[in-house]
């Protein structure tokens, strides 16, 4: 994962699960890559209750351009 773009969060949706009392969510993503436009993809992380992201919150992402569902955020 060498690429790092712009993303924004569409959606987040709980799953039920949590780790240490923290919730882990699916989060819906909208990334801006410069190499091929946007694509939507999702990531599962664990987030601390007093963090949840809302939708229109914009991250940063490293991204595998060959497969584009391989996220990470910085």
């Amino acid at each position: 994962m060498n690429n790092v773009a712009k993303a924004i969060v569409l959606g987040v949706k709980e799953t039920g699960r949590h780790l240490n009392y923290n919730p882990i969510l699916i989060i819906e993503l909208l990334v801006y890559a410069e190499d091929s436009g946007a694509f939507k993809t999702s990531v599962e992380l664990t987030v601390p209750r007093v963090s949840i992201p809302k939708m229109g919150d914009k991250w940063l992402v490293k991204y595998n351009s060959a497969k584009k569902d391989e996220i990470e955020i910085l």
